[in-house]
């Protein structure tokens, strides 16, 4: 069931107090709360008896406009807080105060049944509507600054200077389209950069390309770059976030600084330039998306802290 408590209407004192209502009503084993505002009401709820386990999770956004120092105020009242990755987890303690050891690391997971290398690319491109004859290097991301696609764009004009049968898609929407679209137009790429839009298709489309591409300045845990790594993709992505975690370098592609075109060029002709090295990451990007981020993976995590947190409320009850 989906209770609306409506806070924009109803401000924060009111929905805080039908939220207690509710879970006086309802009696919930544990609150798992996600993000800023659901922790404070959370925690609070906790705080005011109406609630015992309480779970937060915290996967990107870590920024310090956040009141991060909730966190400490708030954590009597939270048995667990968790990130995507280590990296999450260090600044999220950077941030609040936390400890490392207070901060527990619970990857994202996929279906990595629905993400899987294909065994006949080019019949697939054709239901699709994409070319066979090339090379393809994809993306899948929000079009927003802190993917940073213009450099992604920009490293795809250089690169496109030495190889003369290789494209780039897009895929996605958001903000900063229409300045890419004029990057593109600018860098007289326009013949070679599909922006595909907002697809229902990814997995299909990921098995069609042959290389993963990942620009962004700021990452949690990215869920494009598992479904990639799933797909079976050598991927060259940037040094932020929890990248690192699933690209696994060497084995399942390469890594760069972010913000620099000139470097992700560099990696990406590296990449394409050597088709052995290209199907030995994909294999072993695939082998380690597998063993690490599957969704049953996941979900006995999280069903395991949650057994955690109600085996210490009723010790604490006792």
């Amino acid at each position: 069931p989906v209770h609306d408590l409506n806070m924009t209407l109803n401000g924060k004192f009111r929905t805080l107090r039908s939220f207690c209502a509710l879970l006086r009503q309802n009696h919930p084993a544990v609150i798992h709360s996600h993000n800023f505002k659901p922790f404070d009401y959370s925690a609070l709820t906790c705080l005011f008896g109406a609630a015992n386990g309480h779970v937060h999770t915290r996967h990107g956004a870590f920024t310090r406009k956040h009141p991060h120092w909730h966190y400490r105020l708030l954590q009597p009242w939270t048995d667990a807080f968790v990130t995507v990755s280590t990296d999450g987890r260090q600044q999220v303690s950077d941030l609040s105060g936390l400890s490392p050891s207070q901060i527990q690391v619970i990857a994202n997971g996929i279906n990595v049944e629905t993400f899987h290398p294909s065994l006949d690319k080019a019949t697939l491109r054709k239901t699709l509507g994409l070319p066979s004859s090339i090379t393809a290097i994809v993306t899948v991301a929000r079009f927003s600054p802190e993917k940073d696609l213009s450099s992604l764009v920009r490293a795809f004009a250089i690169l496109a200077r030495q190889r003369s049968n290789v494209e780039l898609w897009l895929i996605g929407y958001g903000p900063e389209q229409e300045t890419l679209k004029t990057i593109v137009h600018d860098l007289q790429i326009e013949s070679r950069v599909r922006f595909l839009g907002k697809r229902s298709d990814i997995a299909g489309i990921l098995q069609a390309a042959d290389v993963f591409a990942l620009s962004s300045i700021s990452e949690g845990l990215s869920m494009a770059l598992i479904e990639a790594a799933a797909s079976g993709l050598p991927i060259v992505a940037t040094t932020v976030g929890g990248n690192a975690q699933i690209v696994n370098p060497p084995h399942g592609g390469c890594l760069v600084e972010p913000r620099n075109p000139d470097a992700l060029a560099k990696a990406l002709l590296a990449v394409l330039n050597d088709e052995p090295i290209r199907q030995a990451m994909g294999i072993a990007a695939r082998q380690h998306a597998t063993a690490n981020f599957s969704l049953d993976r996941m979900l006995s995590s999280y069903i395991n802290l949650y057994q955690q947190v109600l085996h210490r409320s009723a010790v604490c009850s006792l």
